[in-house]
């Protein structure tokens, strides 16, 4: 090997080094931005919030997510009034639904958030229905009348829901 292309080499090396550290020091940044808003919006100690960044981190990357992803969902449903457990599992629930169907977290939390409060369901209710929510997304263009609606949901939920009025 010639010294020029040790040296291209070590130079190609350096950049990639200083882009993978720049790109974590990002999300570094994005985390504590992220839990400086859970902060604010929850009221739990520190253990709680340790606990809680050590679980995010693990279900962030078993699920292919980032941490400040799932942190800022959490936040997001705790500001609608949910408590911090049921935000944290439904925060889990809408990132995993913002991926299979490619679309923002934000935009998934709102769209669980519609879905809960036009048939008043529970925190507890939505556990579990990432598949069938995301079914549900594919197939609602075929769904006519919110009678069809209220069948196909109360058929994945177990629960007899009423119309809203």
């Amino acid at each position: 090997m010639s010294d020029n292309t040790i040296s291209l080499f070590g130079k190609e090396l350096a950049q990639k080094a200083k882009k993978t550290l720049s790109e974590m020091a990002g999300s570094v940044k994005d985390i504590d931005t992220a839990m400086g808003n859970l902060y604010q919006t929850t009221n739990e100690t520190q253990k709680t919030y340790e606990n809680f960044l050590r679980e995010a981190n693990h279900t962030a990357v078993e699920l292919g997510l980032s941490v400040s992803s799932l942190i800022e969902q959490t936040s997001a449903w705790a500001q609608m009034g949910y408590g911090f457990n049921d935000s944290a599992k439904l925060a889990e629930i809408s990132a995993l639904y913002s991926k299979l169907n490619g679309m923002s977290g934000d935009s998934a939390v709102k769209s669980i958030s519609a879905l809960m409060d036009t048939f008043h369901l529970a925190a507890d209710d939505i556990s579990g229905m990432t598949t069938a929510l995301s079914a549900f997304d594919n197939a609602a263009s075929n769904i006519s009348s919110m009678e069809q609606l209220q069948k196909y949901i109360s058929g994945i939920t177990g629960k007899k829901l009423s119309l809203p009025t």
